[in-house]
């Protein structure tokens, strides 16, 4: 073992890692400045006298120990701390934990519609089978192309599909391009009430349990 004691600035340190100690309740010599102690001897450094070898390191077990104690604790604070942060329900029980779960469960039911909303839908309409968009903006925004056409006396739209690539089709392929992706997202938008429904279930019936 390799010990440090600074004993002015409250610094221990033991194999090179080093914490600061209060050292004022260890009735240490008023006068002692370092304490170096390297495998079985070492030596005092005082403030007004010469330096003296030791080769017995008893005096200072009480600091070793303290030391040891905190390192201990520290290193528990870390543990738990990691497993806090590997798993969002640690430490959690009864109400809390049933929320908590339905947060988890709302959460990635809302993510899972946000990928459905972002993910390309492949439409087959007569002029092709081409991909477009995803989501309700998309569907939106193609029903609104399909109205102003309509408005213009025009037959037919051009559409950017999601490869940038502009696809000039009919009006009733335009809107059947419209209805797939809204179709396609309505799918994922009731997946994910459904699915917040049941997580809601499950947290009532847990809240109702803690309170009998």
């Amino acid at each position: 073992m390799r010990l440090t004691i600074i004993v002015p600035d409250n610094i221990v340190a033991i194999d090179g890692l080093a914490r600061r100690i209060d050292l004022q309740g260890f009735d240490l010599p008023p006068n002692l400045r370092v304490v170096q102690w390297i495998g079985d001897k070492g030596w005092e450094e005082y403030t007004d006298a010469f330096n003296e070898e030791i080769t017995d390191i008893s005096a200072y077990q009480p600091i070793i120990d303290e030391w040891r104690r905190l390192k201990t604790e520290d290193e528990a604070r870390a543990a738990e701390e990691a497993a806090r942060q590997a798993d969002p329900l640690y430490g959690l029980d009864g109400e809390a934990l049933a929320r908590k779960k339905f947060d988890l469960a709302k959460a990635a039911a809302d993510a899972a519609l946000d990928v459905a909303a972002s993910q390309p839908v492949e439409v087959g309409i007569p002029e092709g089978t081409w991909r477009y968009n995803g989501g309700d903006a998309s569907a939106s925004a193609i029903l609104g192309a399909v109205t102003l056409a309509e408005a213009l006396g025009e037959t037919s739209v051009t559409l950017w599909d999601a490869d940038n690539v502009l696809r000039q089709m009919s009006l009733a392929s335009a809107m059947t391009v419209a209805v797939t992706i809204a179709q396609t997202y309505r799918a994922a938008a009731y997946a994910r009430a459904s699915a917040i429904a049941v997580a809601k279930a499950e947290m009532d019936a847990a809240i109702a349990e803690t309170d009998v």
